[in-house]
């Protein structure tokens, strides 16, 4: 007997357009949020039933483990291309510029701190400590010592 999805993947796609498309409307957060978060839902359990999606490639892994360093730089990054452009585009390609740039260099950035830093640190810590020196048994020193002294 086959498992079935419990989210069918067309109806999330349809969830997670209608949050977009409603955003411009509502101004508000939880529908895009919602639907997304069926999307997000339906393709794990496609992935969970053995259907792997398109984000299953090698390519989409690597954004995922570079996803928390680049969660924790892209606000400094999009702060310090605002202080270094030190005033606001003139027009809407100025502006889609910026963004790309910000985009684009947060990624960049999540890439060397997870080469640098996260990935050193998991191997270092993920090794089983050396096991300890064996000690020498009662008997093994007690003969050593006769040995030495007689």
């Amino acid at each position: 007997m086959t498992a079935k999805a419990h989210l069918p993947l067309p109806w999330a796609v349809a969830a997670a357009a209608v949050g977009v498309v409603s955003y411009p409307i509502l101004h508000n957060y939880l529908l895009p949020a919602l639907g997304f978060m069926f999307l997000i839902a339906s393709l794990a359990d496609r992935d969970r039933l053995g259907h792997p999606s398109w984000l299953a490639g090698r390519t989409w892994k690597r954004f995922g483990e570079w996803s928390y360093a680049f969660f924790l730089v892209h606000v400094l990054v999009i702060d310090a291309v605002g202080v270094a452009l030190s005033s606001s585009p003139r027009s809407t390609i100025e502006g889609l510029a910026t963004c790309v740039l910000a985009f684009a260099g947060s990624w960049v950035l999540a890439a060397l701190i997870y080469r640098l830093v996260e990935e050193p640190m998991r191997l270092r810590l993920s090794r089983s400590p050396a096991p300890p020196p064996p000690t020498p048994s009662v008997a093994a020193t007690t003969t050593d010592s006769l040995t030495e002294t007689g």
